[in-house]
């Protein structure tokens, strides 16, 4: 991890930041890559647009191999204060470092924003400016998500022999079982869930009533005819978070009200009986469900009856 600085030698100017990679001069490309397509306010974007490339600008490594992120913090808020880089006099800084953004506005703040903007409506002249604006950046490829951007031939084979390689090594086994852990890690921290009590309650009443279309089913059907799962055949050490973990009385309780009194149509009930014919039991299921029956059996007939038949295997000897 580094502190850096960044030099306008035109200006005199200079800003102070932190880098976890190790190539500062991609880093500066990729500045003023952002600076093209930023539009809030930032000192060091601004300049940047105002002398582009290839103007005199450098980047320099303060400091290196920081170990903690504590650390890269308190380093640029004292190379910050010393170098005066906060000062619009000297420098691009607008913060006093290592927080970045400095954090939402304050209920206040926001009120006041928002009274100052009320009855103020953008003129034509204006709407007339932005969609130039906007049309311009479009033909230059500058638009969100890069929507009709082509990427050259040439990028596209240095992409390639980029990335040339990278598949096999992610697919490594250290490279698996480290994503593994951290996932697992996650997991945990999440309480064996990433989303929210809130976000699950939201994603349950936008899909109540929502059924797929016949179209979309017979679709989805036909994608997966002749897939094989990837864990077919597997087995696997990894414990479901679920495992042991007993659903409290109010969950049933809202899980069968919530199946009760549903009916499967004609069609789906003789798909589920085909299906069932086309099984084939097992040898020990076979025997399962023979000791099973043999048992009713026995409680039907003879428990309830009150009799004892010598020839019956569950009946106590007399």
């Amino acid at each position: 991890m580094f502190i850096y600085l960044i030099v306008n030698h035109i200006t005199g100017k200079y800003y102070v930041g932190q880098h976890k990679g190790p190539d500062l001069q991609r880093y500066l490309r990729y500045k003023f890559s952002d600076a093209r397509n930023y539009r809030g306010s930032s000192y060091l974007f601004n300049s940047m647009k105002k002398h582009p490339l290839p103007c005199d600008w450098t980047i320099h490594a303060l400091l290196s191999d920081v170990q903690t992120k504590a650390e890269l913090d308190q380093h640029e808020r004292d190379f910050i204060a010393f170098l005066k880089s906060q000062d619009p006099e000297f420098g691009y800084n607008i913060c006093r470092g290592g927080e970045g953004f400095t954090g939402t506005f304050s209920a206040e703040s926001k009120a006041k924003m928002s009274a100052s903007h009320k009855g103020h409506p953008t003129t034509s002249e204006t709407r007339r400016k932005i969609s130039e604006a906007h049309k311009e950046n479009f033909n230059q490829g500058f638009v969100s998500g890069k929507q009709g951007w082509v990427t050259p031939p040439e990028t596209r084979a240095k992409q390639s022999v980029s990335n040339k390689g990278k598949h096999d090594l992610l697919k490594s086994p250290e490279i698996v079982a480290k994503r593994i852990a951290a996932w697992r890690e996650s997991l945990e921290e999440h309480g064996g869930s990433f989303q929210t009590p809130e976000s699950i309650a939201k994603i349950r009443v936008a899909g109540l009533g929502r059924t797929a279309s016949l179209k979309t089913r017979q679709r989805l059907h036909e994608t997966h005819l002749g897939q094989v799962p990837w864990n077919k055949g597997k087995h696997t050490e990894q414990v479901p978070w679920n495992k042991g973990k007993k659903m409290s009385e109010e969950y049933c309780k809202n899980v069968g009200n919530a199946n009760r009194g549903k009916e499967h149509s004609a069609e789906t009930r003789l798909k589920i009986r085909t299906s069932h014919l086309q099984r084939t039991p097992s040898d020990t299921q076979l025997a399962i469900r023979i000791e099973a029956s043999n048992h009713s059996r026995h409680i039907r007939w003879h428990i309830n009856r009150g009799l004892i038949n010598p020839f019956c295997n569950l009946c106590p000897a007399s």
